[in-house]
C-alpha cells in the first residue's frame, strides 16, 4: 500500500536527513504553512526544499531537471531478460 502523496512526474524520491537550526526549521514550517493556506493547495516542506534545491542548482548553472532525474536508472543484470524489480 502507498502512502503520502504519489510522486511528482514518476521520479524516484528517497528520505533525506537534514541538520539545520530550529530557528530556521520554524521559518521554513511557518512559510509553508502561509503558502499552502494563500495557494489553497497542498504543499509541505518537502515542496519547499526541492523548490529550493532546484533554484540553488540552476544558480549554479546545474539543470537539475536535466536527463538523470527523469526516470528510475535500472541495475544492470546478468540476464538481460531477466525482469529487475528489485532496484
Amino acid at each position: 500500500m502507498a502512502y503520502g502523496r504519489p510522486m511528482k512526474n514518476g521520479t524516484r524520491r528517497v528520505p533525506v536527513t537534514l541538520h539545520i537550526p530550529i530557528g530556521m526549521l520554524e521559518t521554513i514550517d511557518d512559510y509553508v504553512a502561509d503558502y499552502a493556506q494563500t495557494s489553497g493547495t497542498a504543499y509541505s516542506r518537502s515542496d519547499f526544499y526541492n523548490e529550493a534545491a532546484v533554484a540553488f542548482l540552476q544558480s549554479k548553472g546545474i539543470d537539475p531537471e536535466g536527463e538523470r532525474n527523469k526516470s528510475v536508472t535500472r541495475k544492470p543484470t546478468a540476464n538481460p531478460n531477466e525482469d529487475n524489480i528489485n532496484n
